[in-house]
């Protein structure tokens, strides 16, 4: 089976390091082993990307977008590169947030 590399552009690492900097306001060590498990979750999608497509963010993008549910309450948006053996992801929340283009965000 095709591994690809994961890819995560800093704008998404800052919407991570926003829900762990949340989590930490309840507990330092809770949001490190939340952090570590997301990282592995997300570094997974490289070996298994065959994730349901998300037809909202599909159109926001103006490509194929992907989603996977992580710990039953927060979304990752990828979409797969296949000729370059890439998955980029392009968007994290929490699921109970509006999701980009319901209030406006770009």
């Amino acid at each position: 089976m095709k591994r690809y590399v994961v890819y995560v552009p800093e704008w998404v690492a800052l919407e991570i390091q926003g829900q762990v900097l949340h989590i930490a306001l309840d507990s330092v060590d809770r949001a490190l082993a939340w952090e570590s498990r997301l990282v592995s979750a997300i570094n997974g999608i490289g070996e298994h990307p065959g994730y349901a497509e998300d037809e909202r963010m599909s159109r926001h993008f103006g490509r194929t977008v992907r989603r996977m549910v992580f710990e039953s309450r927060y979304l990752v948006f990828f979409s797969v590169k296949e000729s370059a053996g890439v998955i980029e992801v392009l968007h994290f929340r929490h699921g109970a947030r509006q999701s980009l283009g319901e209030s406006g965000e770009a």
